[in-house]
């Protein structure tokens, strides 16, 4: 598998007109920005340098640099002036583990490793001699390592000047992503207690739940930020839920519950979604009651006409309900796989005030019912609670990683 592949014809020095000069001039100086459409993955360790696969050989014509990764990463590769040298900025990396001389050969006669700017690190070669790029490449294995492979091939000094950056000129690395927040609502609070059965009230089970869920999505290797509505036994209406989410720059609202029933038997998880027929309501009662320049991220529905405030909330809505659908699958697929406790009705659909924001996912999880005696020894046990909080943080860095590679 090969990712971000760069491959340019070798060209003889030559014939190395003024167009193709030109052209390969600007692929090395956009190497970055053509990255920067493949999003960084979401995880939060860096790529490390793997020694045993990283070399430089000398050949008959040129050098062929090898860079061994424990995984991809966006790079790019630039060369300079004053002196001859090669730069490889890499994101997310970490270089500093490997024994650098081991790079030097006869056309390259030092090297040096340094931070390129906030989460970027980069690789210094200098040449002994004018080099340019036969061949760019990074290869992905099976297992997720990578090798960044260079081969470099000797050009003439015009050349080199006609590809290289001046001296002091170096382009700016793409700023880094903003985080991904998860914004956790646990149920109730304050006078609120919620489902009141045994000795523990669903309010404080929820907060429970809540903490145990923000400590276990860095563990999933999720790069994500957490936000809780609540940290204490407070009470928090509904509608300043979703203000704090909204405020906190939410990319996914996860609202936390424990059902019950008075008659019957029922017991497992089950996932709550906006109901089709309650999102026309939704979009009437959010333009009536909020403030209309936070109802869309990067919108500012100020003085727009009722009517076509509507269509951009039920546009904005017909983007996101398939994307809380596949989460919803997700998090009942990973349950499942944990041996979770699951609803034989998983999937439901209703009009919670908390599921009405227009473009951020929203989803109200149901973790079991406290009026079933199974379920509620499962949610007033710490160990059961640790498992369903992996559980759903896999689910959520599954659904996020997909996410950022389909924008």
């Amino acid at each position: 598998m090969h990712l971000g592949s760069w491959r340019l014809k070798s060209l003889r020095q030559d014939r190395l007109a003024s167009g193709d000069r030109a052209v390969y001039r600007l692929l090395l100086l956009l190497l970055a920005a053509l990255w920067t459409g493949l999003a960084a993955p979401l995880v939060a360790e860096s790529a490390r340098i793997d020694p045993a696969r990283t070399e430089v050989q000398q050949l008959w014509r040129g050098v062929e640099i090898r860079i061994g990764l424990s995984r991809g990463v966006p790079y790019r590769a630039v060369f300079h002036q004053g002196p001859p040298r090669i730069t490889f900025d890499l994101r997310d990396a970490d270089l500093t583990a490997f024994d650098q001389v081991q790079l030097q050969v006869k056309d390259i006669t030092s090297t040096q490793v340094e931070p390129a700017g906030t989460g970027w690190a980069r690789l210094t070669m200098y040449l002994a001699r004018p080099l340019l790029p036969g061949d760019i490449s990074m290869s992905i294995n099976e297992d997720g390592s990578a090798q960044l492979i260079a081969i470099l091939r000797p050009a003439s000094e015009a050349a080199f000047r006609d590809v290289a950056l001046p001296a002091q000129e170096t382009p700016e690395l793409p700023a880094d992503p903003p985080p991904f927040r998860v914004v956790i609502d646990p149920g109730h609070g304050g006078h609120d207690p919620g489902a009141e059965y045994g000795r523990v009230p669903e309010k404080t089970l929820m907060l429970a739940m809540a903490r145990d869920l923000a400590a276990a999505l860095p563990k999933a290797g999720a790069d994500i930020e957490v936000v809780l509505t609540r940290d204490s036994d407070v009470f928090v209406g509904l509608e300043e839920r979703l203000r704090r989410a909204r405020a906190a720059g939410g990319g996914l609202f996860i609202s936390l519950h424990a059902d019950a029933v008075t008659e019957g038997e029922a017991h497992g998880a089950t996932v709550h979604l906006l109901s089709p027929s309650s999102r026309q309501r939704a979009s009437q009662r959010l333009t009536e009651r909020h403030d209309r320049s936070h109802l869309l991220e990067g919108h500012d529905l100020t003085g727009t006409d009722d009517r076509v405030a509507h269509v951009l909330l039920d546009l904005a809505r017909q983007s996101t309900s398939p994307r809380t659908e596949r989460l919803a699958r997700g998090i009942l697929t990973e349950l499942r796989a944990a041996e979770l406790a699951v609803n034989s009705r998983p999937i439901r659909r209703a009009g919670f005030s908390v599921l009405k924001a227009a473009d951020m996912p929203s989803i109200l999880l149901e973790l079991g019912f406290l009026s079933s005696e199974r379920d509620r020894a499962d949610l007033n046990d710490p160990a059961w609670r640790q498992r369903m909080a992996a559980a759903i943080a896999q689910a959520v860095t599954v659904w996020a990683e997909a996410e950022d590679a389909d924008r």
